[in-house]
């Protein structure tokens, strides 16, 4: 798919900026409904493939909420999430809110899945590795693009994981 290896090809891109400090986060409006339609629409093609639907499912406060953040940086996290939960769970949902801070707004994502676990959350988080034949980036984009990020994963049980992405406000670096 086109699509998947154009992703792809911006995530490795992106790793590279930021390993370098040139990432630059945009500031935009964003409307949650549209950004979670756009993160499902990139899962689509793997969820089908592995027989999986996928629904959105929105509360009428999120679903008019707007952001000002970088929709790019903030599809990259849902697309890998999504995409990770599609290829390793049986069952699981991607729940997400809007965060507002002040000046600052933020979108958080937690990711549940029922699926085989992880015996070691650290060695998935690592650069390169994969157990579903990938390049191996998802996790670890996900990890470098959240101002906050926690993993929980239980071998036979299935992950929590955690990811809030915050804009940044004018005077932040």
């Amino acid at each position: 798919n086109a699509d998947l290896l154009l992703r792809l090809v911006n995530d490795i891109l992106d790793l590279t900026k930021m390993e370098a400090g040139h990432l630059t986060l945009l500031r935009q409006p964003v409307i949650v409904e549209t950004l979670a339609e756009k993160a499902l629409a990139m899962a689509a093609g793997i969820a089908e493939k592995c027989g999986i639907g996928l629904t959105l499912t929105l509360s009428a406060t999120a679903r008019h909420n707007q952001l000002w953040a970088d929709e790019h940086r903030l599809l990259q996290v849902l697309g890998n999430l999504l995409s990770n939960a599609v290829k390793h769970a049986r069952e699981g949902e991607l729940v997400f809110n809007s965060l507002h801070d002040g000046d600052r707004h933020g979108l958080a994502s937690i990711c549940l899945d029922r699926g085989p676990g992880m015996a070691n959350p650290a060695e998935c988080l690592r650069d390169g590795y994969s157990t579903a034949g990938s390049p191996g980036t998802g996790l670890g984009a996900v990890r470098r693009l959240s101002s906050v990020f926690d993993i929980y994963s239980a071998p036979g049980s299935g992950t929590a994981l955690l990811s809030r992405v915050w804009s940044r406000t004018d005077n932040e670096p």
